[in-house]
């Protein structure tokens, strides 16, 4: 009975250190690895790109042939629209929340593991191709989306049509 207890009062101090979180990465951990992941220049390389699928967007949504005019209220939307984005998207406003968010989420040895890969060539062409990566898996996301969302908007007709009777009421689950 003497070794059991023993090893129960041994054995508190292991589980109330475990039970603790982790030590936190410092913001200067942190700034190194957003500056190996090259985060704020890969911010700055995707406006562009995001620019571009807004106004495929538009141009499909629009049925692709846009006249004249509704070109140029297009890009007027565009123009007005990315201001919004860039205003929101600044860096000094962004740094902050990558921050918190990688300290939060990263222990000290992991950003340390990262940023060390990240500085790697490897690492590097990684960060460099990710723009092209966001916009191909956008691109090909696209079909997939705009296919969902046309079923969704004829079940909404369907569901709303004033002539239609309402829906089932789905069994409740007790």
């Amino acid at each position: 009975m003497k070794h059991l207890a023993l090893a129960a009062l041994l054995a508190l101090p292991a589980a109330a250190f475990a039970a603790q979180p982790a030590m936190k990465p410092s913001p200067a951990q942190v700034d190194r690895l957003l500056e190996a992941m090259q985060v704020r220049d890969n911010l700055d390389r995707m406006v562009p790109l995001m620019m571009q699928q807004m106004q495929r967007s538009i141009e499909q949504a629009q049925g692709g042939d846009l006249t004249p005019e509704q070109q140029t209220r297009v890009k007027a939307f565009q123009d007005r629209e990315m201001g919004k984005i860039t205003h929101a998207m600044r860096w000094e406003v962004l740094l902050p929340m990558y921050r918190q968010v990688y300290a939060d989420t990263l222990t000290p040895a992991e950003v340390d593991a990262a940023t060390r890969f990240y500085s790697s060539p490897e690492g590097h062409a990684m960060t460099q191709k990710m723009p092209q990566l966001v916009q191909r898996s956008m691109e090909a996301m696209q079909p997939l989306m705009q296919e969902t969302m046309h079923a969704i908007m004829d079940d909404a007709r369907k569901e709303f049509a004033t002539d239609a009777p309402p829906a089932p009421a789905a069994p409740s689950v007790h």
